[in-house]
């Protein structure tokens, strides 16, 4: 699970940490699909 968007850990709650992580696979997915 190495992160797509690097997560600076300081700046962030571990609740923002998850919902990046959510948004960058659902990206992430995206992209793939249209590839």
């Amino acid at each position: 699970m190495a992160g797509y968007i690097p997560v600076t850990v300081d700046e962030h709650t571990d609740e923002d940490i998850e919902k990046t992580i959510e948004a960058a696979r659902r990206a992430f997915a995206k992209m793939s699909d249209c590839l």
